[in-house]
C-alpha cells in the first residue's frame, strides 16, 4: 500500500501510455499517437502528470495531467500560473486506498500555488465530482454565423421556417468605417502582440506560437480585426471539413470587447471565399450582448451548429468546466486541451 505521489519521469513515457491504455481506453489518443503526448506535456525533466507509483508492482494506479499556458509559451509551467487539469483518472481496480485522486491534486495545488485551478470539458457526472469539491461548475455557450448565400446545410442544424437572423451587410455609406478582416501570416503575428497584451494576461505572442503554430496534427490560422485599417484584434481559427461540407471554428479570440460594431459584413466575405456553412465560437466569461452586438447568434434547441466531430455528431452538445477557486474566468475553445483529437 506504498505509493511514491510525485511528478512523471521523462524515461517513464511507455508506463504511463501503459497506464492510460489498460486503466482508461485501449484506443486512447496517447497510445495512437505519442507524439501528441509529448508535444502536450513533455517539458525538461519530467512529464506534466502526477503519478501514483505503486512502489511494489512498479506500476502506475493513478495519474493527473495538467497544463498552462506558460508551458505553451516559455517549455515549462511556473509557480503562480492559472493551471488546466486534464487527464485524471485512479484505476479503482488496482487502487489501494480511495485517497489517490485528492493526492495527485494536493500535490500540484502544493508544488505550484497555482492563481487559479480549473478542468475544461468535463463531462455531466464529473461535473457532479467537482462540485462536491467546492468547484464553480459552468457551461461554455456556442455562438455562429451563417453563410447568408447557402440555403442547405449538411453540418449546421437550422430549422428553415425559423432560421436565425443574419448579420446585414454595411451600407456603402458606411464602407470606410466597416469593419475589415485580414488573415495574418505567422511570420507577421509578433506586429499584433500588443494586442495580446491588452487582452490576456498571460497568453503573448510566444504563447500563440508555441500553442497554435507547432501543432502536430491541426492548422490554424490567425486572422485580425481592423478598423480604419488598424488591427484591434486577431482572432485563431481553424477549418474543418465533413464530407464535401467546412465550416470554420474560432478557438480563440484576442481583444473581442475592443469590437464595437458588426462584424457580420467582413464574416460573410470570410465565408464566401473560404466555401464554409458558418464560423462559431465557444466561449465563457464574456457577455453573451459583446458576442451578439458582433453578429453572432446563440445556438438553440432548434438552430445550432454541433461541436463534436472525432467522430461527427451532428447535435447540440453541453460543454462544462470547473473552477476551483470559483474564479471568473474568460474561456476559450482552444484553452487547456478541450480542442484536440480524440484519435
Amino acid at each position: 500500500m506504498t505509493y511514491s505521489i510525485r511528478f512523471c519521469g521523462p524515461d517513464e513515457k511507455l508506463k504511463l501510455v501503459d497506464f492510460l491504455r489498460d486503466s482508461w481506453r485501449s484506443n486512447h489518443l496517447f497510445v495512437s499517437s505519442p507524439e501528441l503526448l509529448d508535444w502536450q506535456y513533455l517539458q525538461e525533466g519530467r512529464y506534466n502528470f502526477v503519478v501514483a507509483d505503486h512502489l511494489e508492482s512498479n506500476k502506475f494506479h493513478g495519474v493527473l495531467g495538467f497544463i498552462s499556458p506558460g508551458f505553451f509559451s516559455e517549455g515549462a509551467i511556473a509557480n503562480g500560473e492559472d493551471i488546466w487539469l486534464s487527464i485524471w483518472k485512479v484505476d479503482k481496480g488496482l487502487a489501494e486506498k480511495n485517497t489517490i485522486g485528492l493526492e495527485l491534486l494536493q500535490f500540484v495545488q502544493s508544488h505550484f500555488s497555482p492563481n487559479s485551478t480549473s478542468a475544461i470539458g468535463i463531462n455531466l457526472e464529473v461535473a457532479k465530482l467537482y462540485k462536491v469539491l467546492g468547484c464553480r461548475v459552468a457551461s461554455l455557450r456556442q455562438f455562429f454565423v451563417l453563410n447568408s448565400g447557402l440555403m442547405h446545410f449538411e453540418i449546421a442544424r437550422i430549422d428553415e421556417d425559423a432560421g436565425p437572423q443574419i448579420p446585414a451587410e454595411a451600407s456603402e455609406a458606411c464602407q470606410s468605417d466597416a469593419l475589415l478582416i485580414n488573415e495574418v501570416d505567422e511570420r507577421d503575428l509578433h506586429k499584433l502582440s500588443s494586442i495580446l497584451v491588452s487582452s490576456s494576461s498571460d497568453k503573448d505572442i510566444k504563447y500563440v506560437l508555441g500553442r497554435f503554430t507547432q501543432h502536430p496534427r491541426y492548422t490554424y490560422r490567425f486572422f485580425s480585426v481592423e478598423q480604419d485599417r488598424k488591427p484591434i484584434s486577431l482572432f485563431v481559427a481553424r477549418k474543418i471539413l465533413i464530407n464535401q461540407a467546412s465550416c470554420l471554428r474560432i478557438v480563440d479570440f484576442f481583444g473581442i470587447q475592443l469590437v464595437q460594431s458588426s462584424l457580420g459584413h467582413a464574416l460573410q466575405k470570410l465565408l464566401l471565399s473560404e466555401g464554409a456553412e458558418y464560423i462559431d465560437l465557444m466561449v465563457s466569461g464574456i457577455d453573451s450582448h459583446v458576442i451578439q452586438q458582433i453578429g453572432f447568434v446563440e445556438c438553440s434547441k432548434e438552430n445550432f451548429v454541433p461541436h463534436l466531430f472525432e467522430p461527427f455528431f451532428r447535435e447540440i452538445s453541453t460543454v462544462q468546466f470547473a473552477v476551483f477557486d470559483k474564479k471568473e474566468l474568460v474561456v476559450f475553445k482552444g484553452d487547456s486541451d478541450l480542442d484536440r483529437p480524440n484519435y
